[in-house]
């Protein structure tokens, strides 16, 4: 299994152990195949590669052996010399040498290469759940605000027929059976509308992710269990994680260039053969480049980029902090607006109850009857905006609050 596949397994088997969306866990799924395969995603797996070939270059850092060779002829003009003309050459090898203290430094950069590039794929993964999550939302909201359109539209019809029919039978005015069909043809428009945006919303949402197949209709959401998420316990975001391991980066590119102003050494062994090969020679030889102002400007280069990515950690850490704790307080206040909406939705049937009795047996008017339907399709509409309002609360709330941990 691979580790994206690990990496949702993990989140699914979270939320079936504490029971958390119990009925909307094919919306998971669907999370699933939509963002592993968004070109972000990809690119953030991919970097995890090349991260790991840029650990294996900085772990072996540009110290490779050179071999060097070269020859050439000897002419000794003296009348004393009877050969005067020799072959000479000589071959060797050297290599740079890294000091102790720079292979330790090396090797921690190396490991913080790798680890960055997988909070990337998880940051990648958490801003595609999120972006999945916007778009679902707002194709579920129109979703279910359709259906209660619909029976609205029904339901405005048939009070229009019935008001018609009394009409008809000489015991009603034309008047009030076209106002209350001008009223059904409003409500008709306002689902024709929404039908249209319910439309646009489902194909955004199969554009952006064109290899998945959604359903018909959006899952059924519970939010039965969602209260075990809601606690104080914080999950360390990957902005925070980056920002944590920018800092570490930092300190010990700092400590390496430190470490820079003392220069490696480079050491050379070479074979010499002179006078057609009457002297024979072994040379060993080391050189050290003499430091100057630019290593120690390389230096405190590094450590005033060091005290800033402290204080960009302690920016992200502030900042995570707010997101975290203004998520978790929208989430509770989605939730208190929805089941208020319930309880006004409630209310409201009492009182639409009570006025069309009073309407049917002449105490009230139209007018009011008419005003009454209005105020009533209006709260139907405002707890599928609060139910939507709190779904989406909830999903963003989820990303937040679970560890999406690389299991790599």
């Amino acid at each position: 299994m691979s580790a994206l596949r690990l990496i949702f397994a993990l989140i699914i088997l979270t939320l079936f152990s504490s029971r958390l969306f119990a009925q909307s866990n094919n919306l998971f799924q669907l999370m699933e195949s939509a963002v592993l395969n968004v070109p972000a995603v990809q690119s953030a797996k991919i970097d995890i590669e090349r991260a790991r070939e840029t650990s294996k270059k900085l772990q072996a850092g540009p110290y490779e052996f050179e071999v060097f060779m070269s020859g050439g002829r000897r002419e000794i003009n003296d009348a004393v010399v009877t050969a005067n003309e020799f072959t000479e050459w000589e071959a060797g090898v050297s290599r740079k040498i890294r000091l102790p203290g720079k292979r330790s430094i090396d090797q921690e950069l190396a490991e913080l290469e790798v680890e960055f590039a997988q909070i990337k794929y998880e940051k990648a993964l958490n801003d595609e759940l999120m972006a999945f999550i916007a778009r679902w939302n707002a194709w579920s909201h129109l979703a279910m605000l359709s259906d209660v359109l619909d029976e609205q539209l029904a339901d405005a019809r048939k009070l229009a027929e019935s008001e018609q029919q009394k009409v008809d039978n000489g015991a009603g005015r034309q008047v009030h059976a076209d106002q209350l069909m001008l009223e059904a043809e409003l409500v008709y428009m306002q689902t024709e509308q929404n039908r249209l945006a319910t439309i646009n919303a489902r194909s955004n949402l199969e554009s952006a992710y064109p290899n998945v197949a959604f359903p018909i209709e959006p899952m059924s959401f519970d939010f039965a269990s969602i209260s075990e998420l809601i606690s104080d316990e914080q999950v360390l975001q990957p902005e925070q994680r980056l920002a944590e391991i920018a800092s570490k980066q930092a300190q010990y590119a700092a400590r390496r260039a430190r470490q820079n102003r003392i220069p490696d050494p480079t050491l050379q062994l070479s074979y010499l053969e002179e006078l057609d090969g009457l002297e024979n020679s072994v040379v060993a030889s080391i050189s050290i480049p003499i430091g100057g102002t630019a290593r120690s400007s390389a230096y405190r280069e590094a450590d005033a980029y060091s005290r800033m990515r402290v204080l960009d950690l302690e920016r992200a850490q502030r900042e995570v902090n707010q997101n975290f704790n203004s998520s978790r307080q929208g989430y509770l206040f989605a939730i208190e607006n929805m089941d208020r909406a319930k309880d006004s939705l409630e209310m409201s049937r009492e009182v639409l109850s009570r006025i069309s009795q009073g309407y049917d047996t002449g105490s009230l008017t139209l007018a009011e009857l008419v005003a009454a339907r209005r105020s009533h399709r209006e709260t139907e509409r405002y707890i599928i905006e609060q139910t939507s309002k709190a779904e989406l609360a909830a999903l963003k709330f989820w990303v937040l609050a679970t560890d999406l941990a690389i299991v790599e």
